[in-house]
């Protein structure tokens, strides 16, 4: 499958918090495991599926990162959820870094370590 992304995305493996405002106003708490992150977005792993559009926190230890379910598939007995953050650079690794934090190897990713990163 061909890297859809503007930017790197960073794989990790890290239990968060997860708050799901529904519709009706009320707001669902779950566990998840955050699988990936980049600046602008990520995806979590959780055991339900999520509506498309709902707005949702990921809750880490050191900051909060809201944003929209972008996309929600059924992978391996759980549901895969892509969030897209409310601000554009809404992540960075100064500000929390997961644990196992490993970057995605594509030709952008090299490219962005390189630019920015000298």
């Amino acid at each position: 499958m061909a890297e859809r992304r503007s930017e790197p995305r960073y794989m990790c493996s890290e239990l968060v918090n997860i708050l799901i405002h529904h519709d009706d106003q009320t707001v669902q708490e779950a566990i998840a495991n955050l699988e990936d992150i980049s600046r602008s977005g990520a995806c979590v792993q959780l055991e339900e599926a999520i509506r498309l559009g709902a707005d949702i926190e990921i809750v880490c230890p050191t900051c909060r990162f809201k944003g929209k379910v972008r996309n929600c598939r059924y992978a391996g007995g759980r549901y895969d959820v892509g969030v897209a953050f409310d601000h554009p650079r809404a992540w960075d690794a100064t500000r929390y870094q997961p644990a196992h934090l490993l970057p995605v190897q594509t030709g952008l990713a090299k490219r962005w370590a390189t630019d920015e990163h000298r």
